[in-house]
């Protein structure tokens, strides 16, 4: 519970405190680094894939997002350039290495066309495949986003793990999407917290460390 609550709590930044989305890319990338840099001190053994698999997950995050360099110039794409985004995960680690799940971002891009920021919505599904021997991942999935046009992209990635205990993990994610629907190459980069569901196995095993110790 204590996990989820973590999950729950990190969802719920201010962002109506930071004015605007520029305000808000630039307290990213400082947090990010901070967070990046103390992150170490906090770590736990990672749990094992045998550990990890059966269990469903959650995650919150916040994100640096890129566009194509084509959008800059390109009115049908409002001028794009780079942003600012949040959004949640939720999937199921099917065994070992494999693991599904869901995403849904809200994404702010700054345009050099329009006085405004360009606001949407990113929606789509990802397979993540988990190294052995390191604490990463490999992603990839379709999205279909809203930002600016409707448009479809497949994207790949690489992210990182690092727990805090069995249950708990922050990461950092970077993907690129290519666009499938329209042509465009954008790059975005998350930092973000994940909870694992506890299964009556990690349960025991929990307990059983209680009472040796």
């Amino acid at each position: 519970m204590e996990c989820l609550n973590c999950v729950i709590e990190a969802s719920q930044i201010k962002l109506a405190s930071w004015k605007t989305p520029k305000e808000i890319r630039m307290k990213f990338k400082t947090s990010a680094i901070a967070i990046m840099a103390a992150l170490p001190l906090f770590a736990t053994a990672a749990p094992t894939g045998e550990q990890l698999q059966d269990r469903a997950f959650g995650s919150v995050f916040g994100e640096y997002y890129q566009a194509d360099k084509d959008k800059l110039n390109s009115a049908s794409w409002m001028g794009q350039d780079e942003g600012s985004g949040y959004g949640f995960n939720v999937g199921y680690r099917v065994n070992e290495s494999w693991a599904i799940r869901a995403e849904v971002a809200r994404q702010f891009i700054d345009s050099d066309l329009v006085a405004y920021d360009i606001e949407g919505n990113r929606v789509g599904v990802d397979l993540n495949y988990y190294l052995s021997s390191l604490p990463m991942y490999i992603v990839g999935g379709v999205k279909n986003f809203t930002t600016g046009q409707d448009a479809s992209a497949a994207n790949i990635g690489l992210g990182l793990e690092i727990f805090t205990n069995d249950n708990l993990a922050f990461f950092a994610e970077a993907n690129r999407y290519q666009g499938i629907s329209k042509s465009f190459a954008d790059v975005g980069v998350k930092l973000g917290c994940c909870s694992r569901t506890c299964t009556s196995t990690c349960s025991s095993s929990s307990a059983s460390s209680w009472r040796r110790g």
